[in-house]
């Protein structure tokens, strides 16, 4: 899914096949979808309308019923567990039964017939409590003791994408190093089989190191865990190359913060939306200076660039010494007044200075454009790099992903209690939201 409509556009995501997407409109060949709270553009090439010749099943079966999800279920392609998981099913949510197969229920989905587990779902004239029946455990149920597995893998060098394992075959072109991909099946004589841009291909495996990442969902928060070939003892070794902190070990190490603490929004995943209301966010940047009333503004520029807003406006408060930094208020720079809002550019001994004029060369005249521009900057540089994807303050502070390939590079700072000496502002700012959903992503080193 990209920024705009072309391959020449941002891409935000990568969809699985088989997912569900809303299309508002169609613009020559592409498709414009509602996603994650924004919009974006997918190719219409790979999209089926409801009912088209490419479902993979009819959907003209009449509805026996419509029951009730009670508890998180898990939608398959089959009648089985051994099917593939196609996407999971809130509790509460309503399914039209088409037919029973044993202990699975045949239901429309998404402009064709998919299975739901039966013991799970909940008939109109039913007696059994919806709530009796989320305590019970399942493999089907997509409660907090259950959830999905991925395993990704990390380009260790630039390396062909090529459509078929061998050499022979023709590729897509050089991924480099850092790319990480979703590994599919081992193929023969060495290949893997790997899903990238939304292409299926090949890389040969001497090349790939291994990152398996899970999802757990409880209610409006979900917990991946993202787990990295490198051990953590090899990870301190090549943090300690570069920085001699008698703090190194502790803030590296994830299992020092725990669930629930101040200190795990540092685990905030930030290419995540907190889908905050425009009416909290105003709240939150009440009389904070040049950034009072600014709430749309931040709200756009998340939506646009698809980066957390509360993330945005805590880096901003902290930047900006909560709106009231000179920079902030506008620096006059070649007869022009520019802003900075992320202290972008702005180096120690002539802050004022060089940060406006990044923010001159960068057309930042108003408060609004700088906030703009200052997330595209983060999502650029950092959350949505091409070569590491730091979609954390953790990422963003120690890179695992470059630990993984070779030796400690690209991170946001020095200080080693960097990533965790943001998490209060943030703490704060999501106890003035009245509605929010949280995605926590949290690496484990291995062995």
């Amino acid at each position: 899914m990209r920024s705009g409509a072309g391959t020449s556009n941002k891409i935000l995501t990568t969809l699985k096949k088989g997912s569900s997407v809303e299309v508002v409109s169609e613009a020559g060949g592409w498709l414009k979808i509602k996603y994650n709270g924004g919009t974006g553009y997918v190719s219409a090439e790979f999209v089926d309308k409801p009912g088209s010749s490419n479902t993979s099943e009819s959907n003209s079966d009449p509805v026996k019923y419509t029951g009730t999800t009670t508890a998180n279920l898990n939608v398959r392609s089959g009648a089985g567990t051994s099917n593939k998981i196609l996407t999971t099913l809130k509790k509460g949510s309503s399914v039209e039964v088409v037919s029973e197969a044993g202990d699975w229920l045949k239901i429309k989905y998404n402009g064709s017939t998919r299975y739901v587990s039966a013991e799970f779902v909940e008939q109109p004239s039913d007696d059994t409590s919806a709530d009796d029946s989320s305590n019970q455990s399942s493999n089907e149920s997509g409660s907090s003791e259950n959830g999905s597995s991925t395993t990704y893998g990390l380009t260790t060098t630039g390396v062909q994408f090529r459509q078929g394992p061998g050499k022979t075959y023709q590729s897509y072109g050089v991924l480099q190093a850092g790319t990480k991909v979703e590994i599919l099946a081992q193929g023969a004589d060495g290949w893997i089989k790997v899903s990238y841009d939304g292409k299926d291909g090949y890389i040969y495996g001497d090349y790939l190191k291994d990152e398996i990442t899970s999802t757990i969902q409880d209610g409006n928060t979900a917990y991946i865990t993202t787990k990295y070939s490198v051990s953590f003892g090899q990870a301190l070794a090549k943090e300690e190359k570069v920085n001699n902190s008698s703090s190194l070990a502790y803030y590296l190490n994830p299992n020092n913060f725990t669930k629930g603490s101040i200190d795990y929004y540092q685990f905030l995943q930030l290419s995540s939306l907190a889908s905050v209301s425009l009416s909290d966010m105003d709240t939150m940047l009440q009389g904070k200076g040049i950034l009072s009333g600014k709430g749309q503004a931040f709200i756009d520029a998340a939506k646009k660039y698809q980066v957390n807003e509360i993330y945005l406006v805590s880096h901003a408060l902290l930047e900006t010494g909560n709106g009231s930094s000179t920079l902030a208020k506008g620096v006059e720079y070649n007869g022009k007044t520019v802003y900075n809002m992320f202290g972008i550019g702005a180096y120690d001994g002539s802050a004022v200075s060089s940060g406006a004029a990044y923010a001159y060369n960068q057309g930042w005249t108003t408060p609004e454009k700088a906030i703009q521009g200052g997330a595209a900057w983060i999502a650029n540089y950092y959350i949505y790099n091409q070569t590491y994807r730091q979609d954390t303050l953790y990422k963003m502070r120690w890179n695992p992903e470059a630990l993984v390939i070779g030796d400690a590079a690209h991170q946001y700072a020095t200080d080693v209690g960097w990533a965790v000496k943001q998490t209060p502002m943030i703490d704060n700012l999501y106890r003035m939201s009245a509605k929010y959903s949280l995605i926590f992503d949290v690496p484990e080193y291995g062995n």
